[in-house]
This record gives structure tokens, C-alpha cells and sequence, in this order.
């Protein structure tokens, strides 16, 4: 009788792998001679080798970007994640359609040489945005993410710009934004994404533009600055947000050993018109860099520095609505040569639009939750931005010892950027406390609760004292797109 089960089960997992294999196309299996990106590489060997269940490895027609996808619970063995993984890395891989390399641990494709990193940029005209043409426009504003975690962008193709950009654009300048792809994002890929915006500045200087900005947050906006060393133009106008990148150690995360590369990045500048801010605890910033700035930069360089405003912290900042109504019209008058009346706004507490520190949740007269209230109003529950109404972005939280149980608990969205759905952030009540878990850096981040009113609350980061608000919905929700 054991044997027959036996026998019945061996036969069960033989035809369950047998439709497995028949799942992959045969357009879908590389047949050309490809290289593969150190990156993809890397992707391979630290990440899918290395799944306790993987189920695909997937590489885009030029060998430089991959999605590794993995059984998760009720994912696993299933048509639906081949079909998500070539769906998802088709639409990043930035050219041709994705192959599969590898099925579970099954070879479908040998790896060839190593090349050298090639780099792929994608540059979005967001559709929602005016156009006015070089001819009528005041200018026009390329902007620069940073790179956060393994989400940003969520694709290629991403419009999502900070507040002041997009006011930018109602008061008269074209806007873009450049999409730099993960496998792109190692420091030793600086000096080419610098040479990509000196080209671009003199494709659109001499396509008639009569002022050229690049905008640009933490690594993009540190970006910006290596390659103003290739541009000599009083006309090119930088707005430089809490720049930061990696110690001078190429691998190294020690993010507040930098400046001395800062002071080196400032000595490089030539010429140009830069816009400078910098925020209170910000943990990407040991401090010092306005005083830096002051003391390199070129006699030949205009600046606009704004050092740890009162009403502003942690490293996005920039991002905020407040920051939006405080500087944008400083920016404007920066780069059209006006006078600049650099005054502080104190936020208006009855918008929670403008809410963006610890402090202010306080004054606001807010009410933090603690233990059990907060285990009440969090635990099987989603939270999600306020003008989100969960369509695209949200987590559900669950009471958790550890996070190792929680795995069922992700909100299942296409996955992260970097490494399909491999790496989600997944948020908790651990202890009584709020807490999120970054997969992508393995760490938590701590938060206080605070109830504004009867439909928002405020979650206030402890590393950097930022405030962000957000929705509660009872139960566990899909994202719509």
C-alpha cells in the first residue's frame, strides 16, 4: 500500500513538472548569442540561486535587466506567475521581449560572457502635463528621482513627479522626467549618466530652449552635479535636493562619510545657476554641506542655498506640499532672474496637506494611539495615502511576533523593481508598535501613530521625525492597476 502512494505520488509530481515545462514558449526561450550584464549576473547568483522555491529567471532581449520570480503560498506552481514575470519584465526591459533562462532550478539557456553596462535611460513627458513648446515655453525642467529601495520607479515608463515640478509646469515650463533603470544604478555608472545630461542639455539648448533645469533628489540630484562639470553655460539652472550618493568606498553604505566626495563634486563646478536644500535629520546627511558649498564653489557659479529649514525634515523633503507652497515661486524667480524673498511658511495645521513634521502632528493637537487602541485600529487592516483611496500603493498590516511569519500578508503588487516579487515591504504590529520591514535593505522602520481627525492619520517616522499620512480600511485589498 506505501508503495502504491508512493508510486502515485512520484507519478503526480512527474506530469505536475511536465505542465510546468510546457508552460514555456519556445519565443520565450533565448536562441541568441546574448551577453548578460555584470548586473543580471550578479541578479542570478546573489538572489535566484538562492530562492527556496524559485519559479523563473527572466532577462530582457539586450542582457541587462532581469526579474527573478519565486513561489509564494498560493503563487506557486502556477501559469499565472509565468505569465506575471514576462509581463512585468517586458515592460522595464526597456527593448524587445524577455526569455526565460531559468524554470525552478532547470537550465533553459546557458549564460554567455560578461559585458560591460550599457546605459539605458528612458525619458517620460508625463501626459497629464502642459506643453508649451520651446518657442513659448519659460524653459523646460528634467527631473532626476533618487534611487529608494528596490521600488522606485515602478517602471520605466513612471510619471509620479514631486509637488513643485508639476506647479512648475502650470506657471510655464515643459517638464520631463528620466527613468534610470536599477541595472544602471552603481556608482560606477555616475560618469555616463553625467555625459547623458550634457548631451541632453545641447540637443535641447539647440532645439531653442531658452533655459535648461535639471531637477533632481538625493542620488539623481548627486548625478546632476558630477556632470555640471561638463557643462560651461550661464544658462543651465540645477535644483539640487538633499544630494547624496555612497562614501568614497564604492560599495560602502556608509552614506554620511561623503562629503569630502561633495567637496570634490563642488570644486568641479564651472558654471550655472544652483538651487541648493539640505533638511534637518536627515539620515543620508551628516551636515556641513552648505559650508562646503560656500567655501568650493566657483566665483563664476550662482547658488541659492536653504539650510535645515524649521518647518521641513528628512531626506524627501522635497516631495512634500509644503515645500511646494514655501519655495516653487522662489525657484521660478531664481531661474527667471527675479528677486528672491526667501521666507519660511508655517504650515496651516487645518490642512493635513501641509502636516509634515513630528511637531507639527503635535501642534496640530492630533492624539497619539498606543498599545491596544493602536493593535485595534491597525491589525488586518490597510493603510493607504489619502488621495490614493488604495488604488496603486498600500500595505496590510498584521500582528506579528516576527516577520518571517508574515510572508502571507504582502500586498501582492507587480512586485519590486529590482527583483520581481521577491522583495516587498511588509508592514506590522510588532510589540504594541507600528513597524514597517524593508525587505530590500532587511530592516525595520519604526513609526508613532497619531489620529488626526476621524478619517486620517498621521505615521511619524523615528529616524528622521517626518510625518505621513494615511487612510485605514479594514481587511485585506488588491491594488486595482
Amino acid at each position: 500500500m506505501k508503495k502504491l502512494l508512493f508510486l502515485s505520488i512520484t507519478v503526480s509530481m512527474l506530469l505536475l513538472n511536465s505542465c510546468i515545462l510546457s508552460i514555456v514558449k519556445p519565443d520565450r526561450i533565448s536562441d541568441k548569442k546574448i551577453s548578460l550584464s555584470p548586473s543580471v549576473v550578479k541578479n542570478f547568483t546573489d538572489d535566484y540561486q538562492n530562492l527556496p522555491y524559485p519559479l523563473y529567471f527572466a532577462v530582457s532581449e539586450n542582457g541587462r535587466y532581469s526579474v527573478s520570480w519565486r513561489c509564494n503560498y498560493s503563487e506557486c506552481n502556477k501559469v499565472g506567475a509565468y505569465e506575471r514575470v514576462l509581463k512585468y519584465c517586458d515592460k522595464i526591459g526597456l527593448d524587445g521581449k524577455c526569455k526565460i533562462y531559468y524554470q525552478g532550478k532547470k537550465q533553459l539557456y546557458n549564460f554567455p560572457m560578461v559585458t560591460e553596462e550599457t546605459l539605458g535611460t528612458n525619458i517620460v513627458f508625463p501626459s497629464k502635463s502642459i506643453s508649451y513648446g520651446h518657442q513659448k515655453a519659460k524653459g523646460i525642467i528634467f527631473y532626476f528621482p533618487g534611487y529608494s529601495g528596490s521600488l522606485w520607479p515602478p517602471a520605466l515608463n513612471n510619471e509620479q513627479l514631486p509637488k513643485y515640478v508639476k506647479t512648475m509646469n502650470k506657471n510655464g515650463f515643459d517638464i520631463a522626467k528620466v527613468n534610470i533603470p536599477f541595472y544602471n544604478r552603481s556608482p560606477l555608472m555616475i560618469p555616463d549618466i553625467a555625459i547623458f545630461i550634457s548631451e541632453l542639455f545641447n540637443e535641447y539648448k539647440t532645439m531653442g530652449y531658452k533655459k535648461i533645469v535639471f531637477a533632481g533628489q538625493s542620488r539623481g540630484a548627486w548625478s546632476i552635479l558630477y556632470a555640471s562639470r561638463h557643462i560651461d553655460s550661464p544658462n543651465v539652472y540645477y535644483i539640487l535636493a538633499a544630494p547624496a550618493a555612497h562614501g568614497k568606498k564604492e560599495k560602502s553604505q556608509n552614506f554620511k562619510n561623503q562629503n569630502p566626495e561633495f567637496k570634490t563634486l563642488i570644486n568641479s563646478v564651472k558654471k550655472g545657476n544652483l538651487a541648493f536644500f539640505f533638511f534637518q535629520n536627515d539620515p543620508f546627511d551628516a551636515g556641513k554641506k552648505a559650508e562646503i558649498i560656500t567655501d568650493n564653489i566657483s566665483s563664476n557659479a550662482i547658488t541659492m542655498i536653504i539650510d535645515a529649514p524649521i518647518n521641513h525634515t528628512g531626506h524627501g523633503s522635497a516631495w512634500s506640499h509644503l515645500f511646494d507652497i514655501t519655495y516653487t515661486q522662489n525657484l521660478i524667480n531664481f531661474i527667471q532672474g527675479e528677486t528672491i524673498i526667501n521666507t519660511e511658511k508655517t504650515p496651516n495645521l487645518k490642512n493635513w496637506e501641509e502636516i509634515t513634521t513630528n511637531q507639527h502632528v503635535i501642534d496640530s493637537g492630533a492624539k497619539e494611539i498606543t498599545g491596544k487602541k493602536l493593535k485595534e485600529l491597525l491589525d488586518e487592516s490597510t493603510i493607504f495615502n489619502p488621495k490614493d483611496d488604495y488604488n496603486k500603493y498600500g500595505c496590510y498590516i498584521k500582528n506579528s511576533p516576527s516577520q518571517k511569519n508574515n510572508l502571507k500578508t504582502e500586498i501582492q503588487f507587480p512586485g519590486s523593481y529590482l527583483r520581481g516579487n521577491s522583495y516587498n515591504t511588509t508592514c506590522h504590529i510588532k510589540n504594541d508598535i507600528f513597524k514597517i520591514f524593508r525587505k530590500d535593505i532587511n530592516s525595520w522602520e519604526n513609526y508613532k501613530v497619531f489620529q488626526y481627525n476621524a478619517d486620517i492619520y498621521f505615521r511619524v517616522r523615528d529616524e528622521d521625525l517626518r510625518a505621513y499620512p494615511f487612510k485605514v480600511k479594514k481587511g485585506y485589498f488588491f491594488s486595482k492597476n
